[in-house]
């Protein structure tokens, strides 16, 4: 369909950034605050575009298997006009 949208369109914007692992070893120092950081930029930058800007941020512990899994039932709530980053 090429007929303009009467209505902005949704973001999406999900961001991963662990930093602290069980393993001390494979911790990385910015990680986390870089995630958080990116999906300020964005949600700054991209204002306006959009009728609404849905973030998760799953960050560190929060980052789990299943919190990423559950992201899926957002996206799923997205038409074919919304964006996801």
């Amino acid at each position: 369909c090429t007929a303009p949208s009467e209505t902005l369109p949704k973001l999406f914007l999900v961001a991963v950034g662990v930093s602290d692992y069980a393993d001390d070893r494979l911790d990385l120092e910015l990680a986390a605050k870089d995630a958080g950081d990116f999906c300020a930029a964005v949600e700054k930058r991209r204002k306006g575009e959009f009728s609404e800007i849905k973030t998760i941020r799953l960050l560190d512990k929060a980052a789990t298997r299943e919190s990423i899994l559950a992201t899926k039932s957002l996206l799923a709530s997205g038409t074919a006009d919304d964006e996801v980053i």
